[in-house]
């Protein structure tokens, strides 16, 4: 089986939840990682969020809605083909090409999701 690796660089975009179309973000995002981490890089959270009450910055966004996006090149053979997450915070949901692939309702665990179907070129 060949493995493609989609670590990198993602764009993040995020808005309080429930809130579509009003206050919103969209930034660069390293994936592996965390939004708090991102949003520090990006100057809106202080770079050390452990030094004093700096943490008590990340509670502005502590109610929003974040959604990561890339783009890959999908593999040649496309037979039994699967994206692999690893470690995703709580609740999501997984599109590819517009089509919902899966969902999951727990953090930190992996989930995968057969994807032959939904690869384009």
């Amino acid at each position: 089986m060949k493995t493609i690796s989609l670590n990198g660089i993602w764009k993040l975009s995020g808005h309080p939840q429930g809130a579509i179309g009003q206050k919103s973000l969209s930034l660069d995002a390293t994936v592996p990682g965390i939004v708090a981490a991102d949003l520090s890089r990006a100057g809106l959270l202080p770079e050390d969020l452990y030094l004093g009450e700096n943490i008590r910055a990340l509670e502005e966004y502590e109610g929003w809605e974040w959604t990561y996006e890339t783009t890959f090149s999908a593999p040649a053979e496309r037979d039994n083909v699967w994206l692999i997450f690893r470690g995703v915070d709580c609740l999501a949901s997984y599109e590819l090409n517009g089509q919902i692939i899966g969902t999951s309702d727990n953090m930190l665990i992996p989930f995968s999701f057969p994807v032959s179907s939904v690869l384009r070129e």
